[in-house]
């Protein structure tokens, strides 16, 4: 139902399983329920409900040792902080997944914390530490073929040329990242709801192109 973009029917599926799940003490997938409520709460914006959540799996993912879940709550974890405006916060829970991410080799979660580690850093105009993040960034994505990050990783770092007053170049990367989120909603389709993220940051994009 998320993927559908059906978060309340999500949520109500997610809230059974993790009462079931409690009940019969099946700690790693109550783990996985958990952290499935949060990413709906986060998405529909109810981020205090959403910590909540992924604390629950935080303290699950600590309890059973599963540094990849431990470092993928972490990331999550500082999108809410990001989204309250606690930005010390959020960089430090970004950095934690990341080096959880590069500890057991999770190519994607590292694209993820250095794309929101970049975004705060331009956010915070440190322009230089952001550019080498989203270059780390799409570093990645070309190599393991994940082309919606590569083109994510180009709106950002064109984002960041403007702020540098690079505008030519900054034409050029926003350029290439919507050819790349254009080819992605071709080949995937334009209302599926996991390409919402990609799209609402491509908006920026066509904002500047224009």
């Amino acid at each position: 139902f998320s993927e559908l973009g059906q978060h309340d029917l999500a949520i109500a599926q997610h809230k059974q399983a993790r009462e079931i799940l409690a009940k019969v003490d099946n700690r790693n997938l109550l783990g996985k329920a958990c952290g499935n409520l949060a990413n709906c709460y986060k998405h529909l914006g109810h981020i205090d409900l959403a910590i909540t959540m992924f604390d629950e799996f935080q303290m699950i993912s600590d309890e059973l040792g599963n540094r990849a879940d431990q470092g993928a709550t972490y990331t999550n974890m500082g999108c809410c902080y990001q989204a309250k405006g606690l930005v010390e916060k959020a960089i430090t829970l970004y950095e934690q997944g990341l080096a959880i991410a590069e500890e057991v080799n999770n190519r994607r979660g590292q694209i993820i914390a250095c794309t929101n580690l970049g975004s705060i850093y331009s956010e915070l105009y440190q322009v230089d530490k952001a550019v080498g993040l989203h270059e780390r960034a799409r570093a990645i994505a070309v190599e393991v073929g994940d082309r919606a990050q590569q083109g994510v990783a180009c709106k950002n770092l064109g984002s960041c040329y403007i702020k540098w007053g690079r505008y030519t170049a900054a034409i050029g990367v926003l350029e290439q990242g919507r050819t790349m989120l254009e080819e992605v909603e071709r080949n995937v389709g334009a209302h599926d709801d996991r390409l919402v993220s990609l799209f609402e940051q491509q908006q920026l994009t066509y904002q500047v192109l224009q």
